[in-house]
């Protein structure tokens, strides 16, 4: 099965249910399927169309998390050069 069977098998599911397709809606085989071409249940939904997509807001999450990780680490290194004088 390729990408684009995986896209239609998530919008055919949501044609016929009419609402966002469950993984119980798949068989085991066709779940990992799936999430190993999209990774996250969400991810595979959002590239179907079925969700709106996220994934701007992610990548502004973690950039704004690794922004904050690094000014934690310079706080951290300037406190330990006052601890040291």
């Amino acid at each position: 099965m390729t990408r684009d069977d995986c896209l239609t098998l998530l919008k055919k599911k949501y044609v016929e249910n009419g609402k966002c397709p469950k993984k119980s809606d798949f068989s085991q085989e066709e779940v990992a399927l799936i999430k190993g071409y999209f990774g996250p249940w969400p991810h595979a939904l959002e590239e179907a169309g079925i969700i709106p997509s996220k994934r701007e807001e992610r990548l502004k999450k973690s950039k704004e998390k690794h922004i904050q990780a690094k000014i934690n680490r310079r706080n951290a290194k300037i406190k330990k050069s006052e601890v040291l004088s």
